[in-house]
């Protein structure tokens, strides 16, 4: 019974170590995320899990986004965006700082590969 006192005590005590400063690390650049299991896969198209949307949806931008406070849609990667008169057709302009892997397509092309994940 004492042993088993003993090694509660220890793991007690090495569990309340000091955490990561949270307000440090986004200063830095690096995205700290509590998750309850480890993530299949990071890739949108392929993901269908809780864990994995969570991640996802901090590491990616849409090309709208919805206002904190309004929810009112707001824009993102896309700069401006018109909608055809059927709704059928929507029509987006990148954001001249968007960012994709560099290569030597426009960032549309970009952005419908990455949507099909053909790149």
């Amino acid at each position: 019974m004492r042993i088993l006192a003993i090694v509660l005590s220890l793991l007690f005590l090495t569990s309340c170590s000091e955490g990561i400063d949270a307000t440090k690390a986004a200063k830095e650049g690096v995205l700290i995320m509590g998750n309850s299991a480890d993530p299949a896969t990071l890739d949108p198209s392929l993901s269908t899990g809780l864990t994995e949307a969570k991640i996802i949806n901090a590491l990616f931008e849409g090309l709208l986004s919805a206002d904190e406070e309004t929810l009112e849609i707001i824009p993102a990667q896309a700069e401006s965006w018109e909608i055809s008169q059927d709704g059928k057709v929507y029509t987006f302009k990148i954001s001249e700082n968007a960012y994709w892997n560099p290569t030597k397509i426009s960032n549309s092309a970009k952005l419908l590969l990455k949507l099909f994940s053909l790149d």
